[in-house]
């Protein structure tokens, strides 16, 4: 298997509900994301996938966050509150249906600061049986 990994930035606001009905001020982050992709296979070039079509589909995944005051206003986050574990599992779905059939989305993680973040994967490991 081959992998590789992209990582993009974005500012964007958010405020969170908190245990006994608290709610946090609004503030905003700057994030990261970080998507690992992989593929048995290279392409005719070498590649997974060039890295700069998959940060662009990135970009364009994240762009509403930025545009928006706080991601809580967005459709994708009116139901459910933009923790960074959701936003992870957001971008996630977002970008695995943008992908070349060929190529796996392992894992996207999202960091609202420096140390503290989520991931999001599906794991894809076969299970296999040992014969004695």
């Amino acid at each position: 298997m081959y992998r590789i990994n992209v990582e993009i930035r974005f500012a964007a606001g958010h405020y969170l509900l908190l245990p006994h009905g608290l709610r946090e001020k609004p503030h905003r982050h700057n994030w990261r994301v970080r998507a690992q992709v992989e593929s048995a296979q290279l392409d005719e070039f070498g590649f997974v996938m060039d890295f700069h079509v998959l940060q662009e589909k990135l970009h364009q995944i994240v762009k509403p966050f930025s545009l928006a005051e706080y991601m809580n206003d967005l459709p994708e986050f009116t139901q459910q509150q933009p923790s960074t574990e959701r936003i992870a599992h957001y971008i996630y779905i977002q970008l695995k249906s943008a992908l070349p059939k060929e190529v796996i989305l392992r894992k996207l993680t999202v960091w609202e600061t420096d140390d503290c973040y989520a991931s999001y994967h599906v794991n894809h490991m076969k299970r296999y049986t040992h014969r004695v």
